[in-house]
């Protein structure tokens, strides 16, 4: 496994402190750094658009990761549906 950025690598002891077992969640966080890092020199590059995509593809994964958690715990999906 590559070394994680700081934030990221916090994150990632909180989610395998509640599944250590897990092997989604280390390579959903591998994916994550890489987008953080893609989307840091997108920026350099003023390509926002494209920074923009990496952000929310980075913000979908956390999502998942999430979901992954709150299945294992037992805990109720939340609606994003407004509902």
């Amino acid at each position: 496994m590559s070394d994680f950025g700081c934030m990221t690598s916090s994150e990632l002891d909180v989610a395998l402190h509640y599944y250590p077992t897990s092997s989604d969640i280390p390579k959903l966080f591998e994916e994550i750094e890489r987008l953080e890092l893609k989307k840091e020199e997108l920026v350099r590059q003023q390509d926002f658009e494209s920074a923009a995509r990496a952000r929310d593809d980075g913000n979908l994964l956390r999502t998942q990761v999430d979901d992954i958690l709150r299945e294992h715990l037992g805990i109720p999906m939340e609606r994003h549906d407004g509902g």
